[in-house]
């Protein structure tokens, strides 16, 4: 009570012009803070707080604080150019052969108006004893810029094999064995890629003002294949639901 009566009375030693040009930070006694412009009223424990268009009324007595800079879970942060690095767990279901492989990646992101950024990524995916760098681009909308902010986002791209050549047995990769021979047939296939689609949402958390955590989850769709020197070739298409955890740094 003896702090917000300070408080006020700092405020107003200051003069009716610059208490209207400034906004604080009020700390009510449930918990809750709102952002406003303080006013005077002409009974002396009660004042009224302009937020937006809202007019609100209270008694000092459910005043806890008076501050004029924000609360940390509550400050603006820049995020104009920001690194984030990350591991994606793609989930499918039981039948998969690889039920959810891990995928590593690493993007740069400039933000270019408000709270929309755009980046450029790369990383480490690995299917059927083939190695594939992806290369995407990344457009993310942050809800706002404070150290918990949500976001929606959408990589497109596409993924790159490594390997040229790849030998395997047809059981393997076709889901037969050679009639001619009781053991499999080995063959020599050319891995190649294809696009990838990865749009979801998630949210950073802020543990400083340059470093932090970043958690997502999204649908990720991707294709690769296999083929062989009779231009014979087998496709395959990943539907996954994506689930990333990774950290930010600025």
């Amino acid at each position: 009570m003896k702090k917000v009566l300070m408080a006020l009375l700092l405020l107003s030693t200051t003069g009716a012009t610059l208490l209207r040009a400034q906004k604080q930070y009020i700390h009510l006694n449930d918990g809750s803070v709102i952002k406003g412009k303080i006013f005077l009223t002409e009974k002396e424990n009660v004042i009224k707080i302009r937020s937006g268009s809202n007019i609100f009324v209270y008694n000092t007595q459910d005043i806890d604080t008076i501050m004029q800079r924000a609360p940390k879970d509550m400050q603006i942060l820049d995020f104009n150019n920001f690194f984030r690095f990350g591991v994606t767990l793609l989930v499918g279901n039981r039948g998969n052969e690889q039920p959810a492989p891990a995928v590593f990646q690493a993007s740069f992101n400039h933000t270019v108006y408000d709270n929309i950024s755009v980046g450029i990524g790369s990383g480490m995916e690995y299917y059927k004893e083939t190695t594939f760098l992806p290369a995407f681009a990344n457009i993310e909308y942050r809800f706002r810029n404070s150290r918990f902010s949500p976001f929606l986002y959408l990589k497109c791209g596409y993924l790159f094999a490594t390997n040229e050549t790849i030998h395997t047995n047809n059981q393997r990769y076709y889901g037969y064995e050679s009639f001619l021979s009781s053991w499999p047939s080995y063959k020599k296939l050319h891995p190649f890629g294809g696009i990838l689609i990865n749009p979801g949402i998630g949210f950073n958390v802020m543990i400083s003002d340059n470093f932090g955590f970043a958690l997502g989850i999204g649908y990720r769709y991707h294709k690769i294949g296999f083929e062989e020197d009779n231009d014979y070739s087998i496709d395959y298409q990943y539907n996954r639901l994506s689930v990333n955890v990774g950290i930010l740094f600025k």
